[in-house]
């Protein structure tokens, strides 16, 4: 990494975080909302968390990314939105539940699901955790001899090594699609830099933050648009659409189906496996 990036993304994490001199005065505004964002882990979940602290009343709280282990070290999902600030942004990847679903919305929490193409994060998946060595699933992963092969793994999973198939580890989000949660596609946020369109982002940009009940003008989402897409995420790798179709041949296709299809449907990225 060089200088030059080192610094960038420093800034970034200084300004997302809400420590940056054109945020930190604004921390704390009574009239902001409490922001909670769920995805499936690889479906763009700093590009979420970006486009939000791009906006500048609004930062992450300063923990890590919150997944179901994480809730006891919170004593429950509860105490911890209680004690988040107006304009404070949770990252989770917290399954979904009746009670949590209910949890938030009682406590006045505006809600996001964060959604990408199933095929495209089971790609970047599988990228990720085979560069990645200090990953849990980094020895299971680096066993497969190939990418070819760890596509397979991360499809039909190991249920030997407790690693459910990607049609299972889909249907733990999937309760998230309902109101009152604002659902965004990757596909529609990433923009022309991605593979998407610019209408489309800006659309995107307005109706989220409609939902979050702040009023943007013309300029500042094109403020926002124009710094949205950047590699200083710590898990970016290309964030483009449709990068599935390099790696997936018929057998990869076919048993993607099987274990991921109907998920595929629910997820509404195809009407039916006629694909």
């Amino acid at each position: 990494m060089n200088v030059m990036r080192i610094a960038a993304k420093t800034w970034w994490d200084l300004k997302r975080f809400g420590l940056t001199p054109d945020k930190i005065w604004r921390r704390g505004n009574a009239g902001l909302p409490r922001i909670f964002c769920v995805s499936v882990p690889k479906s763009g979940t700093h590009l979420l968390e970006r486009v939000l602290c791009l906006h500048p009343p609004l930062y992450r709280k300063f923990m890590s990314t919150l997944y179901n282990s994480h809730l006891e070290k919170y004593q429950g999902l509860r105490p911890l939105v209680r004690n988040l600030d107006p304009g404070q942004i949770v990252v989770s990847h917290l399954h979904y539940t009746d009670n949590r679903l209910e949890t938030l919305a009682e406590e006045g929490v505006k809600i996001l699901f964060m959604i990408r193409d199933p095929r495209d994060v089971v790609v970047s998946e599988s990228f990720y955790i085979r560069r990645k060595k200090n990953h849990y699933l980094h020895p299971l992963f680096a066993r497969e001899p190939d990418l070819r092969h760890a596509l397979i793994l991360g499809i039909q999973g190991d249920a030997a090594a407790g690693y459910p198939s990607f049609g299972e580890r889909l249907g733990y989000f999937a309760g998230w699609m309902r109101d009152p949660v604002y659902v965004v596609r990757f596909e529609d946020l990433i923009g022309e830099e991605g593979g998407g369109g610019q209408e489309t982002q800006v659309e995107v940009i307005r109706g989220l933050f409609d939902f979050l009940g702040i009023n943007l003008s013309e300029t500042e989402i094109q403020a926002i648009r124009g710094n949205l897409f950047s590699d200083v995420s710590p898990t970016f790798r290309k964030g483009k659409i449709g990068e599935w179709r390099k790696h997936f041949d018929e057998e990869i296709q076919a048993l993607f189906k099987e274990t991921a299809g109907e998920m595929m449907v629910r997820y509404g990225y195809e009407k039916n496996l006629d694909w």
